[in-house]
Order: C-alpha cells, then sequence, then structure tokens
C-alpha cells in the first residue's frame, strides 16, 4: 500500500526491512503493474549480482502468476558483457578507449554483424526476437544468446532496454551523468517518465 501510494503520489518512500521480508516483490510489483499502466519505464538499481537475479526472478513469477508480457532488460557494465579476450582486465579507461578504437575501425565483429549497409541486420533482427522470447532474462542469458550470434551482447541489452518496461542495471546507470545521458539518449527514455527502485539504497 506504501508503494502504490508513492508511486500515485510522485514521491518518495525509504524503507528498511530484514532480509527475506519481501521488499522486492513488495516494490517490484506494485512499480511494474503503476509503469505499465502510465507508459513508464522501471529502473531497478543494484550493485550486486545476486539482485540482479532475484529481480529478474520475481519478473518471472509475476509473469508466469498473471501470465503478462514483461519487457525486461538486464544489463551491467559495458567491460563485463564484452566478447573480446581479455576486456575485463582492462581499467575503465582502457576499454572505453578500445571499444571506441575497435569500432571506428571495423574490427570488432560482434559490432560488424548488428547492422548491413546501415539497417538492423537478419542475425539482428532473430537474435532480438529470440530474446524477446525469452523476458525477462538475466545478463549471463543474454550474452549467452548474443555470443551464439556472435553479435555483442552489451548492444543487444541496450535494444532490449529501448523496449523494456522494466531495466535491471547497476546504480552508475542512472547515477553517473554520462553514462545516465547516453544511456537515455539511445534507448529514448527519460528520468521524468521513470520509477527508481534503489536496492541497498
Amino acid at each position: 500500500k506504501d508503494v502504490k501510494k508513492t508511486l500515485e503520489n510522485g514521491s518518495n518512500l525509504l524503507v528498511h526491512a530484514p532480509t527475506g521480508m519481501g521488499k522486492t516483490i513488495a516494490t517490484l510489483g506494485p512499480a511494474l503493474k503503476y509503469a505499465i499502466d502510465n507508459n513508464k519505464t522501471v529502473f531497478f538499481l543494484t550493485s550486486r549480482h545476486t539482485q540482479h537475479l532475484l529481480a529478474v526472478k520475481t519478473l518471472k513469477d509475476i509473469k508466469d502468476k498473471f501470465n503478462l508480457k514483461i519487457n525486461c532488460c538486464d544489463i551491467i557494465g559495458k567491460k563485463w558483457m564484452c566478447l573480446q579476450p581479455n576486456a575485463e582486465k582492462m581499467n575503465s579507461n582502457e576499454f572505453g578507449e578500445y571499444c571506441k578504437a575497435l569500432k571506428e575501425d571495423g574490427l570488432c565483429s560482434y559490432f560488424n554483424g548488428l547492422k548491413n549497409k546501415g539497417l538492423p541486420s537478419e542475425k539482428f533482427k532473430s537474435t532480438f526476437i529470440k530474446l524477446e522470447e525469452l523476458m525477462p532474462a538475466d545478463t549471463e542469458t543474454i550474452n549467452q544468446i548474443s555470443k551464439n550470434s556472435k553479435l555483442c551482447p552489451y548492444e543487444m541489452a541496450v535494444s532490449l532496454a529501448k523496449e523494456s518496461n522494466v531495466v535491471i542495471a547497476d546504480y552508475n546507470y542512472i547515477f553517473n551523468d554520462n553514462i545516465r545521458e547516453n544511456f537515455f539518449v539511445r534507448t529514448e527514455k527519460n528520468l521524468e517518465n521513470s520509477i527508481l527502485i534503489i536496492d541497498e539504497g
């Protein structure tokens, strides 16, 4: 009831309760319904991998119980989704430059496969449909399906986010100005039309 009232009033709510009490479902359930009814996006922000998985599981339970189509994207840092060998060993700045250079020079086959003559490739379209059918899916699933198709998992996740009611993400997707602005431009979302659930706030 508190979450529902908060959403309707456009106000803020700080919740403290013991582990296992059901905070995730108590916030995500009403937020999802409100988002669907009012054309908004829920951002479930967490820094822990286990909480990403719990949020995805909660959405799967809601989907199964109510027979709902839930568009959801689970996304982490680009470096951690990259399929290039040893990408995760670079620091963030090094990886940013490396990724940019590979794309600009046309040397990333995972990125190149996304488009054909400037338009979404057939491989991209079929992989996107496959991922949509699996929604809600965690990052590992997005990575594996993208890897099987030899496509960039991060770019696939961003494409999914554009169509999503719920985005499960690390804190920096909202609290880092540069990342947020870039992400919002690419997904055609904005802060004013978002509901934020901040895990371990």
